[in-house]
């Protein structure tokens, strides 16, 4: 069971001593932006995520039994989870393998096609 916040290391650590004593589960936290930081841009202006933090963000995905992502700022969330490459790690692991996924505000609405509907906030 993971549980991953991009923008603040005290919620994620909250939301894995509060998961680990409620569903009586280990919880292990990671940050996204530690593996989003060794990311490129290519020519297109696009992400390009470093393969070995990739690599083993996948490692560690594919440990999970369960991705719990967690909220703050969506576009904070939404610009790790391009970055990283865990976007495309999470979609392959969520669609294809069946890996459960719960996106908890920013998390879920990152997991959709678009942010859009964080606009309402007026940001």
């Amino acid at each position: 069971l993971f549980a991953l916040a991009a923008d603040a290391k005290e919620r994620a650590m909250a939301v894995r001593a509060g998961l680990g004593e409620v569903l009586d589960a280990s919880v292990d936290s990671l940050q996204l932006d530690s593996y989003a930081r060794h990311a490129e841009v290519d020519e297109s202006g696009r992400p390009r995520p470093d393969k070995g933090a990739a690599a083993e963000l996948e490692a560690r995905i594919s440990d999970a039994s369960m991705v719990i992502v967690s909220g703050g700022n969506t576009f904070y969330l939404q610009a790790a989870v391009l970055r990283s490459g865990f976007g495309q790690i999470a979609s392959r692991h969520v669609g294809e393998l069946g890996l459960p996924y719960l996106g908890a505000s920013a998390g879920g609405i990152v997991a959709g096609r678009t942010v859009r509907t964080a606009f309402w906030k007026g940001w």
